[in-house]
């Protein structure tokens, strides 16, 4: 079992990156076919730009303040998991990671909160007659593994030190045993259903927003100068 979602994994990542190359090769692609002021480089106040409305959601923000407060403490949320999951994969664990214990252990109670506060946003605030089926799917998946990572920690506690050999054996190309833990393996095979399934517009969005800026700004200087 343990080769089985080894490779399964090195084939979901594989896929991704693929998806990822894809869509950022279709950016530039795009960007050939613009005025030389917006393929020019890029500014300080346009990087600036581009990072508030990456880490703040800022267009969100303004176009449904109430939706933008469920998707940015998701957002934080599963940043802050993510980057504690990576104690499984480091040795030693740095310290920056080692002292997030508490914050993250209060984002893993709010992600799966902030996901449940993102579908009743879209259905009952907005009178979305109907979720489409790619977005349910996928906010479905995100629920289901933070809820299984939460009973892991307070009921169902899988063998960790056998994680983290699991884990390792994965980045060193040396795949061993998984543990012997049911809900460990669906929590896993979850994370790899939806990096599986993420669109890659989503993981390229930062590119997307600055290539926005850009081409904002270029449009706001011929303006200028007309």
């Amino acid at each position: 079992m343990g080769v089985i979602l080894t490779w399964a994994y090195y084939l979901t990542m594989l896929l991704f990156i693929v998806s990822y190359v894809q869509k950022i090769s279709l950016l530039l692609r795009k960007r050939e076919g613009l005025p030389a002021t917006a393929r020019a480089g890029i500014t300080l106040p346009v990087a600036a730009s581009a990072a508030v409305d990456i880490l703040l959601l800022r267009r969100l923000f303004f176009s449904n303040a109430f939706l933008w407060l469920g998707e940015w403490l998701f957002h934080v949320c599963l940043a802050l998991v993510m980057v504690r999951h990576l104690r499984f994969f480091l040795e030693p664990v740095p310290s920056c990671v080692a002292a997030l214990q508490t914050p993250v252990t209060i984002a893993g109670y709010l992600l799966p909160l902030s996901l449940i506060y993102i579908f009743i946003a879209k259905l009952v605030i907005e009178k979305k007659s109907y979720i489409a089926s790619s977005n349910f799917f996928l906010l479905a998946l995100l629920l289901l593994s933070g809820i299984s990572g939460l009973l892991m920690k307070l009921w169902f506690r899988p063998d960790l030190v056998g994680i983290k050999w699991f884990s390792l054996g994965m980045v060193t190309f040396r795949p061993v045993e998984v543990p012997h833990s049911p809900l460990f393996i669906i929590h896993f095979v979850l994370f790899l259903i939806v990096f599986a399934y993420l669109p890659s517009h989503i993981a390229a969005a930062p590119l997307s927003l600055l290539d926005a800026r850009q081409r904002e700004k270029a449009v706001r200087s011929l303006m200028h100068e007309k």
